[in-house]
């Protein structure tokens, strides 16, 4: 039994409350991921009164030496189990800003939100909608039908019937936004209320004259709703994203949980290019490397990626030529490295050259497009993922039409990620820049987990 739980244990033998006694033992534990454990034991088990709301609200706050916020989202997690608390929610709501430069954390204090479904919430996930940031305000539609029946689709109609009065004064970009905006609210309303109509102004009509019946419906199914169970460990903490998304510019952001210290990756020189062609998972942009060299050098990420005893890396390419290159790198004498082979097989080294590295999958799997062949004709994007544990390593292969499987498991005999690993993460070549290391094609949504992801996540991550 880990030791986290005999100190919950033993200190809920002793004769006082259970939360003196989680208080107790959140004393006692040494690291963040203990605490989080005792978070979740202790949110699956108390009764959520206001002394319990008050105490999981407390590790909302970012805490010393907790890098990767594994504390406020897992408090974020439990309390958004708690259905229509308005205690949650206000606490909830006052973390949001704490986490305006954590676009990660942030993902998860408004999804948490929807969740607890408080009416006092409509009003900042409003906010997000009407707001500038658009990647929070497509996340916060996507959660918007965790809300209570008579609050979720009124909410959406009322986003987009305030676009819509907006269009008139408006410039192009804040006009193509709203194109991402509605589209996305059009699929989550037609989802919610079983009709398909084609466009927002229908289903803007439709919702008039139908709204008071398909609420009272809709309610007594969420009356049957029970909240999802926790689970006993954190889960992995999503360390660096890189969406793509910006499509100009010189700088990639980082939207992972290290972008509070690590806010970005810089462009090397004429490549990679800002491209619209992208995954199905991707956003409005991904990078091309054509068929020159070039990097995306994240800077001072050395932190954040030594020493881990698990992790996975996932992303998208698209490549093109027979060439050879590292689709990224953090390797210096200690690190990862995963290359794509002119043979079309992916090959992955921890705390090694990828080259001296029996973790390769069969040839073919990734293969190439011809650079004179228009990627809208023949789609060549590819979904990958790497993920590695004390037990086993695994690299998974996926396409548009086909669910990430592993292609390669191999017992893990090379030990946690060590400590000497480089400064700067390269994605689309390697730190140490040599000849003929540099990727070619395109690269979009890559991310970087401590811990390794089970199958079904690396599916949901693949997002197909």
């Amino acid at each position: 039994m880990p030791a986290v739980l005999l100190l919950l244990l033993a200190a809920l033998d002793e004769p006082r409350t259970p939360l003196d006694a989680f208080k107790a033992a959140v004393r006692e534990a040494k690291s963040a991921e203990d605490k989080a454990r005792l978070l979740l034991a202790f949110g699956a088990a108390a009764t959520p009164d206001a002394a319990a709301v008050a105490e999981l609200s407390r590790f909302l706050n970012p805490a010393p030496g907790d890098l990767r916020f594994v504390l406020p989202t897992t408090s974020a997690a439990i309390l958004g189990r708690l259905r229509g608390s308005k205690e949650a929610s206000r606490a909830l709501e006052r973390a949001l800003p704490v986490y305006a430069k954590v676009p990660c954390v942030q993902r998860k204090l408004v999804a948490a939100l929807a969740r607890v479904g408080h009416a006092s919430s409509t009003a900042a996930l409003d906010a997000i909608l009407r707001g500038p940031d658009l990647d929070l305000a497509l996340f916060t539609v996507a959660t918007l039908p965790d809300l209570p029946a008579d609050l979720s689709l009124d909410a959406l109609i009322r986003a987009w019937e305030w676009m819509e009065s907006r269009r008139p004064k408006v410039g192009d970009d804040v006009k193509n936004g709203f194109n991402r905006l509605e589209a996305e609210i059009l699929k989550q309303v037609q989802g919610m209320s079983g009709e398909k109509y084609p466009t927002m102004t229908e289903m803007s009509r439709w919702w008039s004259k139908h709204a008071t019946t398909w609420i009272a419906r809709a309610r007594l199914r969420d009356r049957d709703k029970s909240p999802d169970s926790l689970p006993a460990e954190p889960p992995p903490a999503l360390i660096l994203e890189f969406g793509f998304n910006e499509r100009a510019g010189t700088t990639a952001a980082n939207t992972g949980v290290a972008s509070a210290w690590v806010p970005s990756g810089v462009l090397t020189r004429n490549r990679p290019a800002w491209s619209g062609d992208v995954p199905p998972s991707g956003g409005a942009g991904s990078l091309d490397w054509g068929q020159e060299p070039g990097a995306v050098d994240v800077a001072g990420v050395a932190e954040h990626l030594r020493d881990l005893p698990a992790f996975s890396v996932t992303g998208w390419v698209c490549c093109r030529g027979a060439a050879e290159g590292a689709i990224l790198s953090w390797l210096d004498r200690d690190g990862v490295e995963i290359v794509r082979r002119a043979d079309g097989s992916l090959q992955a080294g921890i705390n090694q050259r990828a080259e001296a590295s029996d973790v390769r999958t069969p040839p073919g799997l990734v293969g190439a497009i011809d650079e004179r062949v228009p990627n809208a004709v023949f789609d060549g994007w590819r979904f990958f993922a790497l993920t590695s544990d004390a037990k086993e390593i695994r690299i998974y292969v996926g396409a548009r039409d086909r669910d990430a499987a592993p292609v390669v498991i191999r017992e893990s005999t090379r030990g946690k990620v060590g400590s000497r690993v480089a400064a700067t993460l390269s994605i689309g070549n390697v730190p140490q820049r040599g000849a003929g290391r540099g990727f070619r094609g395109l690269i979009d949504e890559v991310r970087i987990f401590a811990g390794a992801l089970p199958p079904a996540e690396v599916v949901r991550i693949q997002g197909r």
